[in-house]
């Protein structure tokens, strides 16, 4: 069996919806305690939070658990599955490290191709458009949504020029994701990275970037290698992190394709999915 030496640094990546994150979107006590548990345990590890959200909504979470933890626990940050990577430094300070966007140009033949298939633009533009760090686009889903979350969010009638970190697609009927996804061309798809998170979203980022790839850049930045790699998540867009880590745990429920790809998989649903992975597999591979 293989095991991981406390000696040697580590990598830990950690998805934070549906894996760190309760369903009201809480880190659980056991959760605070697995990871200062795993910290003891491994102290060369490095800890990073790998998710699809963006900067800001990510870097509370990131400062709520160094803030209960008591030191920098977590020590990178990459958002908008992988396109930005930022070095979290004591002084609580965020260093860019690494930026990919899907240009103006693309984004615009995404925007009417939504409009074409009937499915939800969800961008995450460069720069804040009056303010709000997301834009939805024209659709009766996205009018919903952002009259639920005005402060963040900019609901559009038209395209808006602009470079973009990350761009969602959303629709609750799979099939119209499906038509959307085959109107992409060959030459589309060497300009961008599309991701089927699951059956109503796709994930849509520049070409060849996606949390497998912040991992990597991570990894060689800190000098770690494969066999010294661990990553925790719950969905399709988590699947790219599981190709470069040698460690990988699946939370219960996840979807097929990410439990066929995982080294371990959760049992336990409520509260506990989290921190149960930690006591029943990642804790246990101390090697001596």
């Amino acid at each position: 069996m293989k095991t991981l030496n406390p000696d040697q640094k580590i990598f830990l990546g950690i998805d934070l919806d549906g894996t760190l994150l309760t369903p009201c979107k809480k880190i659980a006590h056991q959760s605070f305690e697995t990871l200062k548990k795993f910290k003891n345990l491994y102290p060369k590890a490095v800890l990073a939070f790998i998710t699809g959200r963006s900067f800001t909504s990510a870097k509370k979470y990131v400062e709520l658990v160094n803030k209960q933890l008591g030191k920098t626990t977590i020590t990178y940050l990459a958002c908008f599955n992988g396109s930005v990577v930022y070095k979290v430094e004591e002084s609580e300070g965020y260093t860019l490290l690494d930026k990919h966007l899907v240009l103006d140009k693309m984004a615009e033949k995404i925007w009417h191709s939504c409009r074409k298939h009937k499915v939800f633009f969800w961008g995450y533009p460069q720069e804040p458009y009056k303010g709000a760090p997301c834009m939805v686009g024209r659709h009766p889903l996205g009018h919903i949504i952002q009259m639920l979350r005005w402060k963040d969010m900019h609901y559009l009638k038209g395209y808006i020029n602009n470079n973009y970190f990350k761009i969602n697609v959303m629709m609750f009927f799979s099939k119209r994701l499906d038509h959307f996804m085959k109107n992409f061309t060959k030459h589309d798809l060497d300009q961008v990275e599309l991701i089927r998170a699951n059956n109503r979203l796709i994930e849509i980022t520049a070409h060849g970037i996606n949390k497998g790839t912040a991992v990597n850049f991570i990894c060689n930045r800190e000098q770690i290698p494969v066999l010294s790699r661990c990553a925790i998540g719950d969905s399709g867009n988590d699947l790219a992190m599981f190709k470069e880590v040698t460690f990988k745990a699946a939370i219960c429920g996840s979807p097929q394709r990410l439990i066929d790809a995982s080294t371990y998989v959760g049992t336990t649903k409520n509260h506990r999915r989290f921190s149960s992975i930690f006591e029943n597999y990642f804790l246990k591979l101390k090697g001596n």
